[in-house]
């Protein structure tokens, strides 16, 4: 699945109809314009930055896996990757890759984890690559 970036922030209105509450939080981590190779897909519950608006877990740097709401982006492949599974997450449920459902994931990630970055790099690559995100640049 690819999307492109469309906004940095959602309108009132529809911040107001998702119930994204992000005021003080600051801004989504993302390039307006950007193509993004789309990690995941999350079905939050009132989640403060994403509401209850569809999120896709992207990665702005190739490093860290970012969840922005749908309503910033316009979806240009819209076929899932047959990489991903469905579990839960800590805001509801979602498809995504099997290792992004290990305990602590996103925060070993973070924090540099040496056998979590080299999972998200193969991870990363083979939904880049799945994807046929580069074939479109």
């Amino acid at each position: 699945m690819i999307a492109i970036c469309r906004a940095l922030d959602p309108t009132p209105e529809q911040a107001a109809a998702l119930e994204i509450r992000y005021e003080g939080l600051g801004r989504y981590m993302v390039t307006v314009g950007k193509k993004y190779v789309v990690l995941g897909i999350s079905f939050p519950k009132g989640a403060f930055l994403l509401g209850n608006d569809v999120a896709l877990a992207i990665s702005e740097n190739n490093q860290y896996i970012v969840d922005v709401p749908l309503v910033l982006f316009d979806v240009l492949d819209s076929r899932v990757s047959a990489k991903w599974v469905f579990g839960r997450n800590r805001w509801g449920v979602s498809f995504a890759p099997p290792s992004f459902f290990i305990e602590n994931y996103r925060e070993d990630l973070i924090d540099r984890n040496p056998s979590i970055m080299k999972d998200f790099r193969r991870v990363y690559a083979d939904l880049r690559v799945e994807s046929g995100l580069d074939a479109m640049s």
